[in-house]
């Protein structure tokens, strides 16, 4: 009996963080099989297991060139997986749903420690059902990687502010540091955003501790683009800083343009009902009805994704995945306001209830993959037959005439071959080449070669000097 005792008050103290995990497992678990490698996930993948089985783990260069797009830490973390597991679609999902569980997690106790635990425990809530927040776990995402290496620098400040421990400010740089290992420079932008709340709450001795967090995240993030900079030279700069970066802000190269009121479409389509919550969380504050604690939580929120939405919509390229990052500030928000608005009455008679309906929900999700349900649609095209020819031709020069380099990574997965993909003004193919055409892209020319492979959708031809278009 005093065993069950201990474990029941356990479990009241873990609660907080085990059932918004619960809920994320319970909503990406059953997408972890099946479906297709969309949006960068073939390249990614790809990349990663390269980086291990040809030891390019620096430059993850691919096929030849160096690759530049983006900085490493999230490719060495999903190659070690793969490297053991082999290039399976689940080994790729799965990294990305423990990381959208430890963002869940982090913002559950930072919004715990600030603002207490009920709304700790709704703002992992909100988070983990939060749609555009977990479905991106389906993709080897580097934005939900990003997101969670933001919440522990904000971790580390908002009990920075609540201890008043300078240490714990300069050591969000850490955070920072690990975001500036999983994608370009925007993500130092963190930095004046908790200097400016640490102000705002009257804290200036503690906002001079962002200085330290500024050395903290360069000693973390600076070795690599240091020695990049210093091996490649231009080549470096002007992949990293000027085509991933300012060509994407002003919609240059091949960077679509959005206008600047883009966000507030998905924002307003999919946030809800949480945006019922955000938007109580706002009034509230407004009306001067939170205390200091309510306040910081809110003030903390609402700078975040005030300056970044701003930030975001001055960029050219957007996409619905750039603000994932906002969703765990919003959460805080939302949290905040719906601990304050639910009876305590009410939140004690439906703890229970509620407690099981997770639980419930977890086992569901866990079960729906055992037993074969596959939530995904068809993938986009079948590269079995073209797998089978390319395993045979081992060695031989290929090309990805028109293949998305995405297609091609899921290539290299299943072949150890990366098609190599033409860049304008650079090498071409050699004769008697093996060229491959996506027809959805573009069918080779009628004089292009001989047919060696032919499918629905792929088409392979022996290259002949100079006939490659």
């Amino acid at each position: 009996m005093q065993m069950g005792h201990v474990a029941l008050r356990r479990w009241w103290r873990w609660r907080v963080y085990i059932l918004p995990a619960l809920l994320v497992v319970a909503l990406t678990l059953p997408s972890l099989p099946g479906g297709d490698y969309r949006v960068d996930t073939g390249r990614y993948a790809a990349t990663a297991l390269h980086a291990y089985q040809e030891g390019t783990f620096w430059t993850l260069e691919r096929a030849g060139a160096l690759n530049f797009a983006k900085p490493p830490l999230v490719f060495w973390i999903h190659g070690l997986l793969l490297i053991v597991t082999g290039p399976a679609l689940w080994a790729v999902r799965l990294p990305v749903m423990l990381a959208a569980v430890g963002a869940v997690c982090v913002t559950v106790d930072a919004t715990r420690r600030v603002a207490g635990t009920r709304a700790g425990l709704l703002s992992g809530i909100v988070l983990a059902t939060t749609i555009e927040f977990f479905r991106h776990t389906r993709q080897m995402s580097l934005d939900i990687w990003q997101t969670l290496f933001l919440m522990i620098a904000a971790w580390c400040v908002l009990v920075g502010w609540k201890w008043d421990r300078i240490g714990l400010v300069v050591l969000s740089g850490v955070g920072i540091g690990l975001a500036l290992m999983t994608k370009p420079f925007h993500v130092a932008i963190a930095i004046p955003i908790f200097a400016g709340w640490l102000m705002w709450m009257q804290r200036p001795r503690l906002a001079m501790g962002m200085v330290g967090a500024t050395g903290v995240a360069l000693a973390v993030a600076g070795p690599w683009h240091l020695s990049m900079w210093i091996q490649h030279g231009d080549a470096f700069v002007d992949q990293y800083i000027l085509h991933q970066s300012l060509e994407r802000a002003i919609g240059q190269a091949e960077f679509e343009w959005f206008p600047w009121w883009w966000y507030a479409r998905p924002l307003l389509q999919n946030y809800w009902p949480w945006l019922i919550a955000f938007a109580g969380a706002v009034v509230m504050w407004i009306r001067g009805r939170c205390n200091e604690r309510d306040r910081a939580a809110i003030r903390m929120g609402l700078l975040w994704v005030g300056v970044w939405l701003v930030v975001m919509s001055a960029f050219a390229d957007k996409r619905a995945r750039y603000i994932i990052l906002l969703y765990p500030f919003m959460a805080m928000v939302c949290g905040v306001w719906l601990a304050r608005v639910m009876p305590a009455k009410m939140a004690r008679t439906g703890r229970v209830r509620m407690d099981l309906a997770i639980v419930i929900a977890t086992i569901v999700g866990i079960a729906l993959p055992i037993a074969g349900v596959r939530l995904h649609r068809a993938p986009d095209g079948d590269e079995d037959g073209l797998v089978a020819f390319l395993q045979e031709k081992q060695g031989e020069e290929v090309w990805g005439m028109k293949l998305d380099t995405g297609r091609g990574g899921v290539v290299y997965l299943k072949t150890k071959i990366w098609p190599i993909h033409p860049k304008e003004g650079g090498p071409t193919p050699g004769a008697g080449a093996l060229l491959i055409y996506d027809t959805r892209l573009g069918a080779p020319a009628s004089d292009g070669g001989e047919i060696m492979y032919r499918d629905e959708v792929y088409v392979v031809v022996r290259g002949e000097n100079g006939a490659h278009r």
